[in-house]
């Protein structure tokens, strides 16, 4: 994550994951989490932008409140 940071300003992580219908994070994303937490700390002035969807099960408007 680091690397594409430094190269293309950017990286996309998929390891975050939530529950059908729900906003709590599952425990599988704890180690991307981590990685996050880890670069944060090494990189203090570091600003990031989090950008995210929801599934496409459920209504657009409870998608929408998530």
């Amino acid at each position: 994550m680091s690397d594409a940071m430094a190269s293309a300003g950017r990286a996309a992580l998929y390891g975050i994951l939530f529950d059908t219908g729900k906003a709590d994070i599952t425990p599988e994303s704890k180690s991307t989490l981590i990685e996050i937490a880890n670069l944060m700390r090494s990189q203090p002035q570091l600003k990031l932008q989090v950008v995210c969807h929801t599934g496409s099960q459920g209504s657009i408007e409870s998608n929408f409140e998530l």
